[in-house]
């Protein structure tokens, strides 16, 4: 098979994966977007609203709706005093997800 179309192929499972999470905990895609990104994000370092807000090119009032909602259904947790966005038990519980199918060789795809 072309590595080409096998990209779009894997791509294509990653984007059904990803959807059907976001159907299974009640976000949209735009907030499954922010919530990929602090997840992706918080592996290595603190994740901040100002970083959102420019990564997805959106206005404070709008990152502050999305991530309030997402900090509602218990997937983020902020910290306001020091604007720094952690991962909520639903978001460890992805990542654990993830850690345990990178050891064992499990992509899901």
């Amino acid at each position: 098979m072309e590595t080409g179309k096998m990209i779009n192929q894997i791509s294509n499972r990653l984007r059904r994966r990803s959807r059907q999470v976001q159907e299974a905990i009640g976000i949209s895609g735009a907030q499954g977007n922010i919530l990929d990104y602090i997840l992706v994000e918080s592996r290595q370092r603190s994740v901040y609203q100002k970083e959102i807000e420019k990564e997805f090119g959106l206005r404070p009032s709008t990152a502050t709706e999305a991530l309030k909602l997402l900090e509602e259904k218990g997937l983020i947790c902020r910290i306001p005093e020091e604007k720094e966005l952690f991962l909520g038990i639903a978001g460890r519980m992805l990542r654990n997800l993830d850690e345990r199918e990178d050891r064992h060789g499990k992509t899901g795809i």
